[in-house]
């Protein structure tokens, strides 16, 4: 399936959701929006995905909206409609100045014993104001609540990636995808394990890999006096094995991918939160340019309707 069909695709699920919506009841269909705005401090600033870094640090401003909606189609079949913009401008570096445009619909059924869905998403990338990455996923999915404690879900997940500027690194990327959910104290509290393994090849094929990653997350919701305040946690590990020797190397490549987040959304008026997160990364490979050791700090003002 190729990047136009699946667009046409994401075109007439979100006309599908749009045009049953008036006829869902308004108790059952679901609809919000949500803004922010932002400071983050960035300790060495750069693109992972591209291999580069600039070594030092940078201020940047942070920009996000979407729109969501989820709309029954029946007491089985639900659809989802969602689109997100999010931005980073950078004070001085100009040149990582990054948008992210992600466009979703999806496709629920729930016979009962499960959930089965597929979700197709589009995902188009600016750097410094030019077009530089863009992408199409699709992931079928089952998830199992099992008695309100622990929640299962698998999907596998197809990508198609096209970089505008970037001779031989358009790709596929085929993966497998695995989480488990703990639900503690009433759903106020969750630790959560995942497991991915994937495979991409690139059309050179020095970009060829395999990778597994794994992650674990720990949430929390507090509540103090009437505001609330949520807590997460999650830490992740990649390891990417590269299929074929990189000539600038002499071998093939390795890399070591460990991120720490934590984060936490404090609830300052029914509409508005403040929030804020920590994130440090780590990449460790024997291609110099992709080694990277870097700590975001981020505050923003979000919110929600």
């Amino acid at each position: 399936m190729n990047n136009l069909q699946i667009s046409k695709l994401i075109l007439i699920l979100g006309s599908l959701l749009l045009s049953t919506a008036s006829l869902a009841g308004e108790s059952k269909s679901r609809f919000s929006f949500d803004a922010g705005i932002g400071y983050l401090e960035d300790s060495n600033v750069g693109i992972a995905d591209l291999d580069t870094n600039s070594g030092v640090s940078d201020t940047a401003t942070t920009y996000d909206l979407g729109l969501a909606a989820r709309v029954p189609l029946s007491r089985r079949w639900e659809t989802r409609f969602a689109y997100d913009y999010s931005a980073t401008a950078y004070s001085e570096l100009s040149e990582f100045d990054l948008g992210l445009h992600h466009a979703l619909a999806g496709l629920t059924w729930k016979p009962g014993v499960l959930d089965a869905g597929i979700n197709i998403e589009k995902f188009a990338a600016t750097l410094d104001g030019e077009d530089y990455l863009d992408m199409v996923q699709v992931s079928p999915s089952i998830a199992r609540l099992i008695g309100n404690r622990l929640y299962l879900r698998g999907a596998f997940m197809h990508a198609d990636k096209r970089y505008d500027t970037i001779a031989g690194r358009d790709a596929r990327n085929q993966s497998w995808r695995g989480d488990m959910y703990m639900l503690i104290d009433n759903m106020d509290q969750y630790v959560a394990i995942g497991i991915q393994s994937g495979t991409e090849e690139a059309d050179d094929a020095a970009f060829d890999y395999e990778s597994v990653r794994w992650n674990m997350s720990y949430g929390h919701l507090l509540e103090l006096g009437s505001r609330d305040l949520k807590l997460k946690a999650k830490l992740s590990h990649e390891g990417r094995s590269y299929l074929n020797t990189d000539e600038s190397i002499g071998d093939r490549r390795n890399d070591k991918r460990l991120r720490l987040r934590l984060a936490g959304d404090l609830q300052l008026l029914e509409h508005l939160e403040l929030a804020a997160h920590i994130e440090h990364s780590d990449i460790r490979s024997n291609l110099e340019s992709a080694a990277l050791d870097k700590t975001v700090y981020g505050l923003a003002l979000r919110a929600t309707f």
